[in-house]
This record gives structure tokens, sequence and C-alpha cells, in this order.
């Protein structure tokens, strides 16, 4: 494409992306003006003859124009743009889709409208479907987005969400005011700039303001220009920093919810070598990017609605918008994954083991003299928690061996062979929480009383050795401790109230009644199934907020390393305004996006019991993260210990330890 016809196209998508509500250019020194805020800023523009732009004619036709001045020389200039200009942005592939959305709204149906324009430019989306069981089926909300396309994003958002609100808005420039159909589905704005401008898009803020007090649903890409690259040899396009439009209206529909969508893609590579070569030349192919998704499909992640009292605890507009552009960006892993992007599927060494009969696992249990009952048996829940030496138990551990690998590897963990059993199972105990009305292992623990491990083994024979440089915690942080590790509850008993509970309820006894120790270390797994933002999330999390003075100074054999989207700072943002463990959760739940992801069940519970982070250690052999945590029962308020324990517990701990409550 010639000088001559780049100058003439650079000021076209200006007006033509509909997703960059409130963001335009005009004049040498004008205004862009974005939901609400202004800001000044320098861009050239051609004034007088020259006035460049595009309608939709009522022949549903695109058409480009340079001047509008109604004269034969500016007919003349306006036909030869368009033999130059209009076949190379391939505006009529444009017209025939404009045709086609004609044809359908004459036909009528059931479909919606935002329906009828995905078809008609043959789109399809992908997303996860099961997050809309999260959003709120009444009430007002603002749905913001990420700008990587032309703008059909917000159209293929709307249809998404057509199966929980019919009340659905986009937010979209005058461009499309003469598109059929859009006038009732879109609030306008004029991206021109000027008095006139001004004073329009006053009036259209207002609208779109009634229509969130009304109740109803708008959908807005704070951005106000598509996203870019940096670099051309960046991986991603960004969005740039969000303009402070969204926050204005939440200002002025403070209950209003924010529900933030990721979509997935960026623009072209010859949008970005235009975007190089003037700042706005990448803007005026946007005509021709609308064109290219024709036949394509948009994928997008809907993330975990944002409440009101979550958003109203920011008082600082540009901070309320960084955090919403960061709780968008953290979905990049949650888009539905092609056969081309989904991680390969992993495939065992060897089948699991078959599973021992009942009849010999119970005759073991009920047969062994070492054996040490940690609670009375519940006969309404019919669970008991035992304790016994690996040696003693030849039969229960295969069986622990087996049970660990099938629900460590349904967690994306697991060794792949039949039994996850290792050196240590023989020398450690056993924590088991034991069904007696069905004779089966509902969970279970490994338990190393560190004095009997360092008298018969020395440092060596803990496992947590394998992976942190513990050697120096011994004598100070680890004495009158024991290693906990390798815990799970079964798959058939997850999300019961009583097999964890009695499981932490052993290791509580243990505390209480075995009179040498004060708490407990070991390592705390993350699994490799949850996407990279948010093992970087939790981790961050935990050494922010329950880090141990000396986190840090533990050596690792292999360090902990993800790649996300988002830089070390911005996560470290996320993380600092997510001071609690609910908060936190709300992060992963919109990472993972899925309903009700969280944090590893255990950590919570941990962080509960005062328990420190001391290092996190990659352990490729179980495709996890694990931190090394370490609680000192001692430093725990006597409540806290009082629901873990027991009143009996409690009392005899603090008795042993001098403490008061």
């Amino acid at each position: 494409m010639g000088q001559t016809a780049l100058n003439f196209i650079l000021p076209l998508g200006l007006l033509l992306s509909f997703a960059t509500p409130f963001s335009a250019v005009a004049a040498k020194r004008c205004e862009v003006v974005h939901a609400g805020a202004s800001t000044t800023t320098s861009v050239p523009q051609v004034r007088g003859f020259l006035n460049p732009g595009a309608q939709v004619q009522a022949d549903g036709h695109v058409q480009l124009h340079l001047t509008q001045r109604n004269s034969l020389t500016g007919h003349l200039v306006n036909a030869v743009a368009r033999g130059v200009l209009q076949p190379a942005l391939k505006t009529k592939r444009l017209d025939e889709v404009l045709a086609r959305l004609q044809t359908k709204l004459k036909e009528g149906g059931e479909q919606s409208f935002f329906g009828k324009v995905l078809e008609s430019f043959g789109i399809t989306s992908r997303f996860n479907l099961k997050m809309l069981e999260e959003v709120p089926t009444e009430g007002p909300m603002i749905v913001t987005l990420n700008h990587p396309l032309s703008g059909l994003e917000l159209v293929a958002v709307a249809e998404a969400l057509a199966p929980v609100r019919k009340d659905v808005k986009i937010v979209a420039t005058n461009f499309l005011e003469s598109v059929p159909g859009f006038k009732d589905h879109a609030i306008f704005v004029n991206p021109m700039g000027g008095a006139e401008a001004r004073a329009y898009n006053a009036r259209q803020r207002e609208k779109i303001v009634e229509h969130l007090q009304d109740g109803h649903v708008i959908v807005i890409a704070p951005a106000g220009a598509v996203s870019v690259k940096e670099k051309l040899s960046d991986e991603h396009a960004m969005d740039p920093v969000w303009k402070t439009g969204v926050a204005d209206f939440l200002a002025q529909v403070p209950h209003a919810q924010v529900l933030p969508v990721f979509v997935n893609g960026g623009p072209s590579p010859t949008f970005h070598r235009m975007q190089r070569v003037h700042p706005f030349a990448g803007t005026s192919m946007i005509i021709r990017e609308i064109g290219d998704l024709i036949g394509k499909s948009i994928d997008f992640a809907i993330g975990a609605p944002i409440k009101a009292v979550e958003h109203q605890k920011f008082t600082d507009r540009r901070d309320l918008m960084k955090y919403l552009r960061l709780r968008t960006y953290i979905m990049s892993e949650a888009v539905p994954k092609t056969e081309t992007t989904a991680q390969p599927k992993r495939v065992r060494a060897e089948p699991i083991a078959e599973a021992i009969d009942p009849a010999i696992i119970k005759a073991e249990i009920e047969g062994l003299k070492v054996l040490h009952d940690l609670a009375p048996d519940n006969d309404a829940k019919g669970m008991k928690a035992l304790i016994a030496h690996g040696r003693d138990i030849p039969n229960v551990l295969n069986e622990i061996g087996r049970l660990r690998e099938v629900n460590f590897w349904e967690a994306g963990e697991g060794t792949g062979r039949a039994r996850d059993l290792d050196k240590y199972d023989l020398d450690y105990n056993h924590l088991i929480v034991w069904d007696k009305k069905q004779n089966r292992i509902a969970g279970a623990y490994r338990v190393g009383f560190v004095d009997n491990i360092l008298r018969e083994k020395g440092p060596e024979g803990l496992y947590t050795g394998q992976f942190f440089g513990i050697a120096p915690l011994l004598p100070s942080k680890l004495a009158q401790m024991f290693e906990i590790g390798r815990s799970f509850v079964d798959k058939d008993y997850q999300g019961r109230s009583f097999a964890l509970p009695t499981l932490f309820g052993g290791l509580a006894k243990i505390l209480a009644f075995e009179g040498k120790y004060r708490g407990f270390f070991g390592a705390v797994s993350v699994s490799n199934e949850f996407t990279p933002v948010s093992k970087a999330l939790i981790l961050k999390w935990a050494a922010r907020y329950a880090g141990d003075k000396d986190y840090g100074t533990v050596s690792v054999k292999t360090p902990p390393r993800f790649k996300t989207r988002l830089t070390e700072a911005e996560l470290d943002y996320l993380v600092e305004k997510s001071p609690t463990i609910q908060e936190l959760n709300q992060l992963i739940e919109a990472a993972e996006g899925r309903p009700g992801a969280r944090t590893p069940q255990l950590i919570p519970i941990y962080v509960e019991l005062g328990s420190r982070f001391l290092a996190f250690d990659q352990d490729m052999a179980f495709n996890t993260v694990d931190g090394l945590i370490l609680s000192d029962i001692r430093e725990l308020t006597h409540p806290v210990r009082v629901k873990y324990m027991g009143e009996e517990g409690a009392r005899v701990f603090e008795q042993k330890w001098n403490l008061g409550e």
C-alpha cells in the first residue's frame, strides 16, 4: 500500500472500532473522551477539506469517504479513495455480511439479535459455559473485557450471556447506528471529538447510567483502544491502561456488580506493523480486521462476578480500573482449549493396583497390638482415627499406596505407578481414618516423629530433606516436632463433613496426648492442575500473609517458575488487594474459570492452625509445587486449640506447655 493511501486511511479506524467507547481523536488538540473521563492529547488530523470516515448506506453497503464536501471535487476525491481504499480494506466482505444480517432480521424468529450478527459473520464462540451459573440473573451489571479483536468480541460476549440475561446492551460507536437492529441493542457514542460530540456523548453517558439504574447489563471494553504488542516479538497483545469510565458508572450505580471477561486472540501481524509505522495506522486497519473474523471462532473466559462490597473498597478510580484489568487478565488460561492448545494427556507407566480384600485390611487393623486409637468411635459417623508404624501394617500400607495413587492422579499429581509408596513409608507412622461401617480406609497421613527418625536414620531419614534444606532448622525450629505429608481423603469421602475433620482430629490427639510434640511441619502440595497464574498467586499470597520470618532462607532443589501474562508487580498488586483466604479464593475461581475453584483444601486449614510457609519447591516427580510449612500449636489461641483438640485435648496440651487460655 502506498504512503499516500496510508496517510489517507490512518484516521478511518477511529470510526470503525465499535468496541472503543468514548475513545476518539479529533483536531490537533483534541479530547479523548472515554466513559466520562477526558484527557487532552496531540494527534495529527486533516482539517478543512478532508474529513475521512465511513458510513453504512441505506442499501447496506459500507462506503468510505475522505471528504464530506458536496462538490464535484469532493465527489471525485471520494470516488478515487473508494477505488483505492475499499479494495485494500476488503469492505466488500462486510457488504455481504450486512446483506445476510438484513435477511435474518426480516425473517424474524427466536434467535437473539446478537446471535444473528454472529451467524451473519459465520462466527462461533468457545467459552467456559459453567461460569454462567455464577452470573447474577437480575440487577445492574457492567461486563468489562479486554479488547484484542475488532469489537465483535462484545457481540460474542453479549450473546453468551443470553441464557441468563436478556437485558444486555453493548457500548458502540455511532458508525453502527445505521446498521439494522443495533439501535435497540447498543448505546452509541461519537468518537470524532469536538463540542457537538461532547454534548452527544454526555447524553449517551446518561443513557448508560439509566440502563444500569434500571437493573440492566452493559458490555464495555474499557481500554478505549485495541490491544497491541509493545514489541513485535511479544507473544501476546495487551490492553493499554484502562480508562476510568467504568469507575464513574459504578460511582453513580454503586450496587452494580462487575463481570470480567477475558477474550483470547489479538490483531493481525499487519495491524501491528501498521501500528509501528504511525501511532494510529494500526487502528485504521480495523475495518479489515473485522472482515478477517468472518468464519472464525471468538474464544473467551467468563470470570467470577465482582460484588459491590468488593469494588466499593476502592476509593481511587484508577486503582479500581487497574484491579478490574488485572482481574480480567488472570483468566487467560481459563479460555477453553482446542485440540492444538490443550495440554497433552498424561500416560500411566503402570495400571493402578487392584484393591486389597477389605476383610484382609480389617483383620490387620483389628489385630494390631501397637495400634493407638486416637479418637473414640463415633457411631453416627462410623469414623475412627488410628495410628500404626509402617512395618506393622503391610497390607494396610499397600492399600494406602493404592489409594494415594488413585486420588493424587485424579488431582493431576501421582507417580504413574501401581501404588504411590516410597522408602520412607516403612520407617514412618501412618495416621489412618478407618470407616468401621464400610470397612474401608477413608483417608491417611504419613507421620514421622523427628526425634525417633533422627536417632535411627539421621537427618537423611526425613522425607522433606529431599526437597528442602532443612538441616539448619533441626536444632531450633524443628525440635519437638513431627513431620506430616502424603495426606489424602479418598474421593468417595471428599466433601463429607467427617473424614477430613477426623484426620485432623487424629493429628490434634497426637499433639495433646503424646506429650513430646509442640507442632508439626511438612509439605503441602499445589497440583499442576491449577493454571500457572493460580499457582503464582497462591505462592505469593502464602509468602506475603503466611510466610515465616525466615521465608526464602531455606534452600530448595527446584525453585518454582511460572509463565503468565502478568508481571511480577501485577501479581503482587492482586495479592496485596486480597489479604484474606476468601479473597484469594475469588482470584483462584476467576483464574481457573470454574465455579467453586479454590485453593488446595489443606492450605486454609494449615493457615488457621498457625502454619508458616518457609519455602516452595517444584516436585517434578509428583507434578506438584510443594510448600514447606511449620506450625507451632503453642502459638494458637485457646479457641482454635479447642476447635481442633477438643476441650480435654486443649487443656492437656496447655498444661504440658504451661500455656494460659
